[in-house]
């Protein structure tokens, strides 16, 4: 199990970084001063494989949350992750409408964090369930785990 959490964390960030930088030369080739002039085709082109990459990204994310969710310890990351991966999509696909005019950058930049956060949280769900397995394997229980001594409840009157 532990190579499936590394191997869809991999292929999802790895996804998430080729959109992150597709984004940003579509973002470079609008910024007025160094404006790129490509035609509309193969404009379309490249956002569509950029929102592709980062829905894939987005799907890795939940996928990876889901197994994670089967391990105790890992689980309020996991369900960050799922959240998180209909979140950040979801703001890319509405960013346009945002805050139109000289200070739409500033969407772009929450977008662009937003990526970033995403690629982050897969590879700390990967991080986080691997240790947890490691603390089983090596007989380290984690806390949330672990059940109280049968003589250690209180009475409740």
């Amino acid at each position: 199990m532990m190579k499936a959490i590394h191997s869809i964390s991999l292929i999802g960030r790895l996804a998430l970084m080729a959109a992150l930088v597709l984004g940003l030369i579509l973002w470079i080739m609008q910024i007025g001063a160094i404006s790129v002039h490509i035609s509309s085709v193969l404009n379309t082109i490249l956002r569509d494989i950029h929102q592709l990459l980062g829905v894939s990204g987005a799907i890795l994310l939940i996928a990876l949350g889901v197994v994670a969710m089967l391990r105790p310890g890992a689980r309020s990351w996991a369900a960050a992750g799922i959240l998180y991966a209909f979140v950040f999509p979801a703001f890319g696909l509405l960013q346009e409408t945002l805050l139109l005019g000289g200070l739409h950058w500033l969407v772009q930049i929450v977008h662009l964090l937003l990526g970033i956060g995403a690629m982050y949280l897969a590879r700390e769900i990967e991080r986080r369930y691997q240790r947890l397995i490691q603390d089983v394997e090596g007989g380290i229980v984690p806390v949330a785990t672990a059940t109280p001594p049968l003589g250690s409840q209180r009475a409740t009157n």
